[in-house]
């Protein structure tokens, strides 16, 4: 599969994730600051600092209240695109069911840190892209940021 603008979206809002079209993607969400109340599958959920959260059901999602200083960094990345990505791990059918009733992890201080990192590489390579193997180095980093959200759930 070919890399596109559409593939993977980067953001710093979870305003896109109820949008129209958007229930394609799985949102990948790290808050770095203040808070933010979800109303997710018909529950109220707090997403704080220091949590990460992942959206398989966009459309679950039909109300967000955020704090003042709420800040986020976000990945939408398209199901097709995520099929690409795919670790080699047994850990999406088990994962993904528990991640559908709650979507939001807590995290202690070195998963934070890792957490951001991660976040910091996608944003980095999104910016700066190699020249002929765009593709295959964003796989490789959403890899890795699946695979330590894997770890952290």
């Amino acid at each position: 599969m070919e890399l596109n603008e559409r593939n993977i979206i980067i953001d710093d809002s979870l305003n896109r994730i109820a949008e129209a079209g958007m229930e394609s993607y799985i949102t990948h969400a790290f808050c770095s600051a203040g808070e933010c109340e979800v109303w997710y599958g018909g529950s109220q959920l707090h997403f704080r600092k220091g949590d990460c959260m992942i959206v398989v059901a966009n459309r679950q999602v039909t109300r967000m209240k955020p704090s003042v200083d709420f800040r986020v960094n976000v990945v939408y990345v398209d199901f097709d695109f995520i099929n690409v990505c795919a670790t080699h791990s047994n850990y999406g059918t088990r994962g993904g069911m528990s991640l559908y009733i709650d979507p939001i992890m807590h995290l202690n201080e070195e998963e934070q840190q890792l957490c951001e990192r991660d976040f910091e590489e996608v944003f980095r390579r999104m910016r700066h892209p190699h020249k002929y193997f765009h593709g295959d180095e964003m796989i490789a980093v959403l890899q890795m940021l699946f695979i330590d959200f894997f770890e952290f759930h």
